[in-house]
């Protein structure tokens, strides 16, 4: 997890479906990855298909691209955060883990781009926020990347992943409860007492 300011790499993504990359099921699919070839020739950008120094290019990187995956999910969110890299998502529609949970605000430590934009208008964005908040988002990637780690001791105290699942699914179990209104209650209470009194009468 090097240093933000010892990161070489502005832009990295390398992976299926994309420029360099011959994945058939990935071109029919999500063929708009495509449009990262539009930022390959550009300064400090790292892009291109699976490379097996993948991991070690992630840590080098500032800025890591989260393109939506099959569906509107990737594991790529995780394995960014757990290198210190800020996410880049480019999925409209991704809903993101544990917003609101521990305090984690996905608007602090990461950059959402829509899909449809992928080009220099995202290049020339992130060098504006790289120079005026880079370090800040930086900083809190570090402090809940711990959160996103499903490798994490789940009985070590601290943050884990699992932790923070088995907080999200609480705070989902009392969301869903039913809400008794008092009106409710009256009513229920009502319908009991005419039961009782036909009940009686018979």
């Amino acid at each position: 997890n090097a240093p933000y300011e010892a990161r070489y790499w502005l832009l990295t993504w390398y992976g299926n479906g994309g420029p360099g990359s011959f994945d058939g099921v990935y071109e029919e699919v999500v063929n708009w990855r495509f449009k990262l070839a539009s930022l390959m020739t550009l300064k400090n950008v790292a892009i291109g298909g699976s490379h097996e120094s993948y991991e070690w290019i992630l840590g080098e990187s500032r800025y890591c691209l989260v393109p939506k995956g099959m569906g509107y999910w990737t594991h790529r969110l995780y394995e960014v955060l757990i290198a210190g890299c800020i996410p880049v998502i480019l999925s409209d529609y991704v809903v993101l883990p544990f917003q609101g949970i521990l305090g984690i605000d996905w608007r602090q430590f990461s950059v959402k781009w829509p899909e449809d934009m992928i080009g220099p208008e995202l290049y020339r964005w992130l060098v504006h926020v790289d120079l005026t908040r880079g370090a800040q988002l930086k900083a809190m990637v570090d402090k809940v990347s711990c959160w996103f780690d499903y490798h994490e001791d789940p009985d070590k105290p601290g943050c884990s992943a699992v932790h923070a699942t088995l907080v999200a699914l609480q705070q989902q179990k009392q969301q869903r409860r039913p809400i008794v209104r008092k009106e409710d209650e009256e009513h229920r209470g009502g319908q009991q007492q005419q039961q009782q009194q036909q009940q009686q009468q018979q």
